[in-house]
């Protein structure tokens, strides 16, 4: 684990296992790096962690399922940045 300051806290592992607790605050930023094929798990788990206006950011945003996640809920706003990154808005 390296802190950057208060605010930021950069975790290393498998996701399923690092992300998987209760967040003293909500996230305001998650940034999804990683087998793609992962993506959607990880993102619903963490769902209820997200802050209102939270911010994802997809590298390789084409992974498997993703999109189709995030189109399929009204509550993800999304925007491709080139051709494999994604920014999405989440609103709860």
């Amino acid at each position: 684990m390296t802190l950057l300051g208060p605010q930021v806290e950069i975790l290393e592992g498998d996701a399923r296992r690092t992300l998987r607790r209760r967040w003293p605050e909500p996230i305001d930023l998650l940034f999804l790096d990683g087998p793609g094929g992962l993506y959607v798990e990880v993102l619903a788990m963490l769902e209820p962690e997200l802050a209102d206006a939270a911010v994802i950011v997809a590298d390789n945003a084409e992974a498997p399922g993703y999109r189709d996640y995030l189109t399929a809920q009204e509550r993800f706003v999304s925007v491709p940045v080139g051709s494999r990154v994604e920014v999405t808005l989440f609103a709860s």
